[in-house]
């Protein structure tokens, strides 16, 4: 069932980003905007974040399964995929969060630091699961410029994708 806008989902946790450049990590402050769906429908968002943002179209990217261009046929990531550090310090190419759906609608919502290491064109890339680990809706955005203190919040907007792509969106 789709209705209603679902605004600001923002994901609270705190995240840090490979190791730190020479210059060391900022803080980003981020949050997903999904639009067009019921908050039973939703069940988790998978953030990934690759280096080299500009030479993607974020359009290309949200159309499918990012997992379907960021993996080889043997398994492996393209260099571009940074590692992130779930809140116990372990590295993933992507982190996934429960949505609380209680959150949703609040007129704050929530928000999450993700740790970069100081650097430039960031594409970070939102894609929104359902219960059944399917891709609903997904989106993108470039962060210009990371510094090593904390920087200008970025909001992903997410689009429901129709039809609903096939792929297995789980990027482990």
């Amino acid at each position: 069932m789709k209705h209603a806008l679902l605004w600001a989902l923002l994901i609270p946790a705190l995240l840090s980003c490979g190791a730190p450049s020479e210059g060391g990590a900022g803080g980003l402050p981020m949050g997903v905007e999904i639009r067009g769906l019921a908050p039973n429908d939703v069940d988790t968002v998978q953030i990934t974040v690759l280096a080299h943002g500009t030479a993607y179209l974020c359009g290309e990217l949200a159309r499918t399964c990012l997992r379907t261009r960021v993996v080889g046929a043997d398994g492996s990531f393209i260099s571009d995929v940074l590692l992130l550090k779930d809140a116990d310090g372990r590295e993933h190419h992507a982190l996934r969060f429960k949505v609380q759906t209680s959150q949703l609608f609040a007129a704050e919502g929530q928000t999450f630091q993700l740790r970069l290491p100081s650097g430039t064109n960031y594409m970070v890339v939102a894609e929104v699961l359902s219960p059944s680990g399917g891709l609903l809706a997904s989106g993108c955005g470039v962060v210009a410029q990371v510094n090593d203190e904390d920087n200008a919040p970025l909001v992903v907007e997410t689009s429901v994708l129709e039809p609903v792509p096939a792929c297995d969106p789980r990027i482990d």
